[in-house]
């Protein structure tokens, strides 16, 4: 399975003075955490890691040493637009692709090989979690018109996988 991890955010919304995946974390950067379980997930055999490239160096140091496939790729201005890049910087081999937020380091390597498996059997997947919040919908105003089930509602999570033409074809016409 091939994997793009998303590592090309400017951690601006969360006010850092740069991304927010090389903070430290219990000791280590965030991506170390995440990494963890994209090396120990046995069903990713290439990596594309796509960040900026002032956060190459500091991001590669990470990788070093793993056995897994792994390539750096330029990423762009927007997550539209670092995930188009990652597509184009797939091997032409790739028949699947899972696309992981690496802020998210908390992803077990169980659910990364589930979706990949879930891939590869030729479905879409988005990992996701049930909302436990009561969510309320308003209108221009402010005003309450709607309160959604929240057992119909999820909270969409990362990876989330395709097939890498179905993928490609959507990006192409976005």
């Amino acid at each position: 399975m091939h994997l793009l991890i998303a590592a090309a955010g400017s951690g601006s919304r969360m006010g850092a003075s740069g991304n927010k995946l090389l903070l430290p974390l219990a000791g280590r950067p965030v991506l170390a955490w995440t990494l963890d379980a994209v090396f120990a997930a046995d069903s990713i055999k290439w990596i594309g890691m796509v960040g900026q490239p002032v956060d190459k160096t500091a991001i590669m140091n990470l990788v070093e040493g793993s056995s897994k496939t792994i390539k750096w790729v330029d990423g762009g201005s927007t997550r539209q637009e670092s995930v188009q890049l990652g597509l184009s910087a797939l091997p032409s081999e790739a028949k699947h692709v899972l696309i992981h937020d690496g802020a998210r380091c908390l992803v077990e390597p169980a659910l990364l090989n589930r979706c990949a498996e879930v891939v590869e059997g030729g479905n879409a997947v988005i990992a996701a979690t049930p909302l436990i919040d009561t969510v309320k919908c308003v209108d221009d105003e402010g005003f309450i018109t709607n309160t959604p089930k929240r057992s119909e509602l999820w909270a969409a999570q990362t990876p989330q996988g395709f097939s890498v033409s179905d993928l490609s074809k959507g990006h192409y016409q976005a």
